[in-house]
């Protein structure tokens, strides 16, 4: 998880870019402004300034999408262990059940509860 949070902090300031300058994304309605008045619009926004259009190169988007697929399966993967421990078969992990209790985890080795 550590990792994971990692990459995602470091990558977050590329995930986001600004989209202004039409259809085509050339800013040609702005003339020799259409750079600056994208910039400006980006800074206010918090977004990444992009050098080319996003429809063109659409790396951002997957490189995001890569990042929370790589997390989810560390997450995925934590949970199924703690499945596979509370099969009958294994009972290291299980939850104890008491009337009013939500929820409580004891581990049959360690003691820790």
């Amino acid at each position: 998880m550590g990792r994971d949070l990692e990459r995602l902090q470091h990558d977050r300031k590329t995930y986001f870019a600004g989209n202004f300058g039409g259809a085509a994304g050339t800013l040609a309605s702005l003339f020799d402004k259409g750079i600056a008045v994208r910039n400006d619009f980006c800074k206010n926004l918090g977004l990444a300034i992009p050098t080319i259009t996003w429809h063109v190169s659409r790396d951002r988007l997957a490189n995001f999408s890569s990042d929370i697929a790589i997390a989810a399966s560390t997450i995925g993967k934590m949970a199924n262990e703690i499945i596979n421990l509370q099969r009958t078969e294994i009972e290291e992990v299980e939850e104890g059940f008491q009337m009013g209790k939500v929820a409580r985890v004891r581990c049959h080795r360690s003691g820790i509860q």
